[in-house]
């Protein structure tokens, strides 16, 4: 759990931090945050359900409403969920980890927030990107 806390602050964004990413700074920054995942999902493979109860106490420790979170804040706890199934095998992962029902009902009470109104641009890309790669739970759960 201390090296999830670890990742959890090193993946969040500078507050000053653009996403510009033509800006060199910024670019390598890009990099760093890919070896992050890596090794995040490393750590999703070998103890998925420990880092099923981080996310939860991530997400469970964010101001309400969402849509008011700092975007550093809700930016990475998002990530933490989007690259979750990454993780997962066997693969898709994204399949493999929507069978999880904590992971299940992490992504229906992100659905059931107000998340989409968040002002942040990056915020609403990742959110949407995550709503697609779990889609599935869309497609069995149309009211969401």
């Amino acid at each position: 759990s201390r090296i999830l806390s670890i990742l959890h602050l090193r993946m969040k964004y500078p507050t000053d931090f653009q996403f510009d990413y033509e800006d060199e700074d910024e670019a390598e920054e890009e990099m760093y945050r890919t070896h992050l995942r890596k090794l995040y999902q490393r750590i999703v493979r070998f103890r998925p359900q420990l880092v099923l109860q981080f996310i939860g106490s991530c997400l469970s420790s964010l101001s309400q409403p969402l849509s008011a979170t700092s975007p550093t804040e809700i930016e990475v706890a998002l990530r933490l969920v989007f690259h979750f199934g990454e993780g997962r095998r066997p693969a898709p992962g994204a399949k493999t980890a929507l069978r999880d029902g904590p992971f299940r009902e992490i992504v229906i009470a992100l659905h059931r927030s107000d998340i989409a109104s968040h002002s942040h641009r990056e915020v609403l890309l990742l959110y949407y990107d995550l709503a697609v790669r779990y889609s599935l739970l869309l497609k069995e759960m149309p009211e969401l």
